[in-house]
């Protein structure tokens, strides 16, 4: 379970699903059976061994998921999502549709692009006039925005 105070109710569902790939985890789990190590590793390219085992433990320590370990001549661990899981839900699927309907907005990035910018010339522009306009700090843009001081000059 969640081991801190926390200070708004959305905070508790946004620390237990946040990130990139818890959510996408138990999405993934709510849609079936129980899965296997291997079967969740190929449904979430691009996740290493290491980072879905520290996800995996971390949503079985939330009550998110369970370990089961099947026994027999061969040994299985299959992990499946507890009865709150089912409570996300309707909650990661808003959220899969939201990115649906948003996809064309923010695009696939480039192949090799590192930033925001790179991805979209245009936000740079926007990130600059916000940070001139109010300072970084008040500008109300994300971490990456702000971390660039002195703001970048405008172009004409």
């Amino acid at each position: 379970m969640v081991l801190k105070r926390l200070t708004w109710p959305a905070e508790l569902t946004l620390t237990l699903i946040g990130g990139k790939w818890k959510g996408l985890i138990l999405h993934q789990l709510l849609l079936g059976e129980s899965k296997r190590f291997g079967e969740l590793k190929r449904l979430l390219p691009g996740i290493s061994a290491k980072m879905l085992t520290k996800y995996l433990k971390e949503l079985e320590f939330d009550g998110l998921i369970t370990r089961l370990e099947t026994q027999g001549l061969h040994p299985r661990i299959l992990y499946t999502p507890t009865q709150r899981s089912h409570s996300l839900s309707p909650i990661l699927a808003a959220i899969l549709q939201w990115g649906e309907q948003h996809l064309e907005v923010y695009g696939t990035p480039k192949e090799g692009a590192t930033s925001k910018e790179e991805i979209d010339p245009s936000l740079k522009v926007e990130r600059a006039r916000a940070i001139n306009a109010k300072g970084p700090w008040e500008a109300n843009l994300s971490h990456n925005a702000v971390s660039q001081w002195p703001p970048v000059a405008l172009p004409d």
